[in-house]
C-alpha cells in the first residue's frame, strides 16, 4: 500500500490551521532501499558476539563448578550428620533385644494405643502365617510390665489361633517412661505406617505434645471435649474437627481459636454441629479477617436470629467455581448473615472469595496481623507458644471513627 504523502502545518492559539504545505514523496523506484551494516561495523558487532558467547560459556561453566562444589559439600555434611546420628544411636544391642515372651505376659496400653480392629485382626487370624508375623515391638517398664508398641493385630490374630500361652518373637526396649512410649509409638506408626490424624493426636497427647496439649486445655475452658477414635460424632459436647482447631492455633495462636469457640459456645452450647470443621474454619476466618470491623454482639444476635440450620444451608451459594473450600463459603454466609439490613455505614466491607492461592495469602496475612495485634506487640511472638491461661479473647469491640476503625475493647 503506498504512503501518503508529508502533510507539514502551522496552527494558532486557537487551533486554527494558518499554513499548510504538501511535500510529495519521490516515487518507490527512487527510494533506496535500507543498506546492512558497514564492512567494520559488522566486525565490530561480530567481535561483540564472540566476546559475549565466551562470556556465556565461561558463566556456565562457573555455575557448573559452584554447583559440584555445594554438592560435595552438602553430601559432606549429610555423612557427618549420619555420623553423628549413628554415634548417638549406639549398638543395636544395647538398645533393641529380641526375645520370646509369652502372648499373656503382653500388656496392651489404652492411654495411646488406636482402637482394635476386631475384623482386622480375625481376617491375619483366618490368613495367619509366621512369615508375616515376623516379630512384635515391646517396651520393658521398670517394673518388669512388657508393653505393647507396634503390632496389635497381629498379637491379637496370634492370641485367636494359639491362646495366651504361645510364645512370640519381640523386639524389647527399654524405654524410661510413658510419654516416651508414646512417642516412640507415634514415630513407628507414624513414619513407617501411617496413623489417620485422630489416632495421631490421641498418641501425641501422651507424647506430652505443646500443641495436642493447648488444644484440649482450650477445649476444656468451654467444658468442651474432643472426640476420640471409634467414638460418635454426634454427642453433645465433642468437637470432631480437631485438626482445624490446631490448625487456628498454629496460625493465628490461641487467641482466635478461643475467641472462635466462645462465640459458638455462648450461641449454641453443646451443639455438635456447631463445632465442625467449616463452621469452625469459617467463624474463624470472619474474625482474623475483619478484626476491629465487627461488633461482637451484633455478631452473636444476627446468628442467632438466622439460626444455625439456615447459615449452614447458607454455605453451598458461596461455593464459587475458583474457591470451593467450604471454609471460604462459611466466612461469606456469616458475612451476608451479620450485613443483613445494616446501613452502609455500619456494615463490613464486600466479601469476594477469590481464588485458592490467592484467598489462602490473603488469610495467611490476616493471621499475621491478628498475631501483631493479640499475640505480641513486636510481631515476632511464635504462634501458640504461650499457655492458655492469661491471654485475652478479644470480645465486645466496636468499630471507633478516631482510631480509623480499629478496635476498641469495651470495659464492664
Amino acid at each position: 500500500m503506498p504512503k501518503r504523502d508529508e502533510v507539514k502545518y502551522r496552527v494558532n492559539r486557537r487551533g486554527e490551521v494558518v499554513h499548510a504545505e504538501v511535500q510529495p514523496l519521490p516515487p518507490a523506484e527512487q527510494i533506496t532501499p535500507p543498506l546492512g551494516p558497514s564492512p567494520r561495523e559488522a566486525v565490530r558487532q561480530n567481535t561483540v558476539q564472540a566476546q559475549a558467547q565466551v562470556t556465556r560459556t565461561q558463566r556456565a561453566e562457573a555455575n557448573v563448578k559452584r554447583m559440584n562444589e555445594r554438592r560435595q559439600v552438602r553430601e559432606q555434611e549429610r555423612a557427618d550428620a549420619i555420623k553423628a546420628a549413628a554415634q548417638k544411636a549406639g549398638h543395636a544391642d544395647d538398645h533393641v533385644i529380641q526375645k520370646g515372651i509369652p502372648i499373656g505376659d503382653i500388656v496392651v496400653p489404652e492411654e495411646y494405643q488406636r482402637n482394635l480392629n476386631v475384623d482386622r485382626a480375625v481376617g491375619y487370624a483366618l490368613q495367619f502365617s509366621w512369615e508375616a508375623f515376623q516379630a512384635i515391638s515391646v517396651n520393658q517398664r521398670p517394673d518388669g510390665t512388657y508393653v505393647l508398641t507396634d503390632g496389635q493385630h497381629r498379637l491379637y490374630a496370634a492370641q485367636l489361633c494359639y491362646g495366651d500361652a504361645e510364645v512370640v518373637k519381640c523386639n524389647v526396649t527399654k524405654v524410661a517412661n510413658t510419654p516416651q512410649e508414646a512417642g516412640l509409638f507415634l514415630t513407628m506408626n507414624t513414619e513407617r505406617v501411617g496413623l489417620n490424624y485422630n489416632s495421631a493426636f490421641k498418641a501425641r497427647l501422651h507424647a506430652l505434645d505443646a500443641n495436642a496439649l493447648r488444644v484440649v486445655d482450650l477445649l476444656k475452658e468451654f467444658d468442651l471435649d474432643y472426640t476420640r477414635p471409634g467414638e460418635f460424632r454426634g454427642q453433645a459436647g465433642k468437637v470432631t474437627a480437631v485438626a482445624t482447631l490446631e490448625s487456628m492455633v498454629r496460625q493465628a495462636g490461641v487467641t482466635s481459636a478461643r475467641a472462635t469457640l466462645s462465640i459458638l459456645h455462648e450461641i449454641w452450647g453443646e451443639t455438635p454441629e456447631a463445632y465442625r470443621d467449616f463452621m469452625l474454619g469459617g467463624l474463624w476466618q470472619f474474625l482474623i479477617r475483619y478484626d476491629g470491623l465487627y461488633r461482637r454482639d451484633r455478631i452473636i444476635s444476627s446468628f442467632k436470629r438466622d439460626g444455625l440450620s439456615d447459615i449452614s444451608d447458607r454455605v453451598a451459594d458461596f461455593k464459587t467455581s475458583v474457591n470451593s473450600s467450604s471454609a471460604a463459603a462459611a466466612c461469606g454466609a456469616m458475612h451476608f448473615t451479620y450485613n443483613w439490613h445494616l446501613q452502609m455505614k455500619d456494615a463490613l466491607p464486600p466479601f469476594s472469595s477469590e481464588a485458592k492461592n490467592r484467598y489462602a495469602s490473603l488469610i495467611r496475612k490476616c493471621a499475621r496481623d491478628w498475631v501483631v495485634r493479640h499475640e505480641g506487640k513486636t510481631g515476632q511472638a511464635m504462634l501458640a507458644a504461650r499457655s492458655v491461661s492469661g491471654l485475652y479473647a478479644p470480645g465486645a469491640q466496636i468499630p471507633n471513627a478516631n482510631l480509623g476503625r480499629r478496635p476498641q475493647t469495651l470495659t464492664t
